[in-house]
């Protein structure tokens, strides 16, 4: 696998990116709270990052329009600038919050782009046998990295300082920018520029109308209500835990459950299983494993190590639905409108996170964690009821038994 030059190059610029991702958040968090002393912006600032994600559905249509290898060289060094830009102004003492915050959304935005771009590009230089083994290898390198980049990210901050922290930060980019550099020049080959404002309406309509079909539909309705479900739920996170200790061991059990995922979903034994049943049985265990959560109050070290299973248990599965989901949409989709497809799924699917997050706050005014707790589950075992009477997703086949013939689109 590592023997495929461009796979490797996306797949260490993936992890360049994360280390510079981990540094990132932290340091714009920690700075934006110094300058503020206000959790107020920090929520503001966050959900910016989070509303980029959904202008993914609108950037969508002139994604398979770009020199993909020009615009991921031409990405990564815009955000070298910026970074340094906010370092300068950082020095000179003249950096405003405002100036930050749009700083910070125009990096979230780029990488909005970026990443759909990174997926699309698997199909295009794997063979579809390997879809499921490179899918594993990105979420493996993305989540199982992310604690030590997160410690080392801490500690570079603790020891040098913000400044230092986006300078780093800039390097990265940097680095990724001369790595794409070595991207097979093939990867550039795209479609001419749209030059009408019909041809842009007509590719957005037709990157939405691909998640319309029947097999497509019911899933992203699906991913929707989970993602929903998942962000409602690490927002009351810190109340539930009632330590800052325990909620550090909670929020790393939602990165390791999905590197143990990813990690297990290469496993011969789930490839041969039917894709329809793994994703109706694992939506139920979401939704039980969540739900138990309301029983047990973390008030001994007992119910903590329950606790903490039960939510790790839940990340596990969903770290393996996101795998087989990414590998099973770029089987069943053309590779011509791979781009857009994944550019609309993941504006669609997260663009209900803030919502969630905003719905949790609005709850927590009458009712307390536990009661949350199961209005979560409670959704996301409705997702198991919707994909259990579903023909279409119910009779999915397993990845070993999807071919070229199965694709849709």
């Amino acid at each position: 696998m590592f023997k495929n030059k461009n796979f490797s190059i996306l797949l260490f610029g993936r992890l360049i990116t994360n280390f510079g991702d981990s540094i990132y958040s932290i340091a714009t968090l920690t700075l934006i709270y110094s300058l503020t002393k206000s959790t107020f912006y920090s929520g503001i600032t966050l959900f910016l990052i989070s509303f980029t994600a959904i202008l993914q559905i609108f950037i969508s249509p002139i994604i398979s329009k770009f020199d993909v290898k020009k615009f991921l060289i031409i990405s990564q060094l815009i955000q070298a600038i910026i970074l340094l830009v906010i370092t300068y102004l950082i020095f000179i003492n003249k950096l405003h919050i405002t100036t930050l915050i749009i700083f910070i959304v125009c990096i979230s935005f780029i990488n909005q782009i970026v990443y759909p771009i990174q997926l699309a590009l698997l199909p295009k230089i794997v063979r579809q046998e390997d879809l499921v083994k490179v899918n594993s290898l990105f979420s493996i390198t993305y989540q199982g990295s992310d604690a030590l980049f997160n410690s080392i990210g801490g500690f570079i901050i603790t020891i040098f300082g913000t400044i230092y922290a986006f300078i780093i930060n800039s390097l990265t980019f940097f680095i990724n920018s001369v790595l794409f550099i070595f991207l097979s020049s093939d990867l550039s080959k795209n479609e001419k520029t749209i030059t009408t404002q019909e041809n842009y309406l007509s590719k957005l309509s037709n990157g939405i109308k691909i998640w319309n079909t029947p097999l497509l539909k019911p899933l992203l309705i699906g991913i929707i209500i989970i993602n929903f479900s998942t962000s409602s739920l690490l927002t009351i996170l810190p109340e539930y835990s009632e330590t800052s200790y325990f909620y550090g061991i909670l929020l790393s059990a939602s990165g390791l459950g999905i590197l143990i995922g990813a990690f297990l979903s290469n496993k011969k034994i789930l490839k041969n299983i039917r894709l329809g049943t793994l994703y109706i049985t694992f939506a139920f265990g979401i939704a039980v494993s969540w739900g138990l959560l309301s029983i047990l109050n973390n008030n001994s070290i007992t119910n903590r190590i329950i606790n903490f299973s039960l939510f790790l248990f839940g990340w596990i599965l969903i770290g393996i639905l996101n795998t087989y989901s990414q590998t099973m949409i770029q089987c069943v989709i053309s590779k011509d409108k791979l781009d857009v497809a994944m550019s609309t799924m993941i504006g669609l699917s997260i663009a209900f996170s803030p919502l969630g997050a905003l719905m949790v706050g609005i709850l927590s005014i009458k009712y307390n964690t536990k009661i949350i707790i199961i209005i979560t589950s409670l959704l996301i075992l409705s997702i198991f009821l919707f994909w259990l009477f579903n023909n279409n997703i119910r009779k999915l086949p397993s990845f070993s038994n999807l071919t070229e013939k199965d694709n849709i689109l």
